[in-house]
């Protein structure tokens, strides 16, 4: 029998414990970046799914990119996830959510040498 996530969250209380989620959103042009679509993507995406997978999301954890997943350095997406792993380690965030990464996520996987070194680091 399959569980939903939202379905295994804890409950407490009679209310179900929700789990904070840091998002980010990138967009590739400055000209998605001045128009509607981090908008979309917050309202459309991230809004409507986070009560589905039993995430709570708010502004305070929500963050904006304009930068293009063409080439291997990401500057901006990096300093993102370094800034989601320090918040997890102090307990403030249980989740990160990516509406639409598309290619992102495809060059980005956890053994990225940097990041790899943040979340276990040596010794």
């Amino acid at each position: 029998m399959q569980v939903s996530l939202l379905e295994q969250a804890e409950v407490e209380g009679g209310k179900e414990t929700m789990r904070k989620a840091f998002v980010i959103i990138r967009v590739s042009s400055q000209d998605q970046l001045k128009g509607y679509g981090p908008n979309v993507q917050w309202f459309d995406d991230v809004i409507l799914n986070a009560p589905l997978l039993g995430l709570e999301v708010s502004e305070k954890y929500r963050r904006v990119i304009q930068e293009s997943a063409t080439t291997w350095e990401r500057a901006k997406f990096e300093g993102l996830m370094r800034e989601a792993l320090t918040l997890y380690q102090k307990n403030e965030i249980e989740a990160l959510l990516f509406p639409r990464v598309d290619r992102e996520m495809s060059k980005t996987t956890i053994f990225d040498p940097p990041l790899t070194t943040d979340i276990d680091p040596p010794g």
